[in-house]
């Protein structure tokens, strides 16, 4: 059975640091610093750790550094720093089409939103001359009903038709247009 073994050379492109220092008295910090010393990983043993755990006050406003490797975006002599056609750059780059992707977006659905509110008043002013419409129907309906209504009593009755006009103009409803 064979072991694999990661070849030296696999982190080449990127720029090292050193590892974070977890303290003697933890077990699993204590194998890191033998595996950093040893350089099995590729890493620089020598390279110092000036933040090290435990003190995050001074990492505030300094790139983050996992596994001994610097952020993207990192400030320093690597590779991949100053503007030009590296990470750093494309990053920029892409967030900028970003920013114009977003703003073309939020202006479409703008504008959308203002088609919406056009259509929504016309078709609350159809609905509203149709409820209107619709009210003077029932009120002419309403009317002619009472005007039957009060002439059939009468003559059934025999009683004077201006019984019955005066009937129907106490309750008739007013006719609105």
């Amino acid at each position: 059975m064979s072991t694999m073994q990661w070849p030296q050379n696999w982190s080449s492109g990127l720029t090292q640091t050193s590892m974070p220092s977890l303290g003697a008295q933890n077990p699993i910090g204590s194998a890191i610093r033998t595996q950093q010393s040893s350089n099995s990983w590729g890493l620089d043993s020598s390279a110092s750790n000036p933040t090290g755990i435990g003190h995050f006050g001074s990492q505030i406003g300094q790139p983050m550094n996992i596994h001994g490797f610097k952020a993207a975006g990192a400030q320093g002599s690597g590779s991949g720093s100053g503007f030009g056609l590296n990470q750093g750059t494309g990053q920029l780059v892409l967030g900028g089409l970003q920013l114009l992707g977003n703003l073309w977006g939020a202006f479409q659905a703008n504008k959308i939103a203002k088609q919406q509110l056009a259509f929504a008043r016309e078709q609350f002013a159809f609905q509203k001359e149709f409820a209107q419409q619709n009210m003077a129907n029932q009120i002419q309906s309403y009317n002619t009903t009472l005007e039957d209504r009060s002439y059939s009593r009468a003559h059934t009755q025999n009683q004077d038709p201006s019984t019955a006009e005066t009937y129907i103009e106490k309750h008739r409803l007013p006719e609105k247009r």
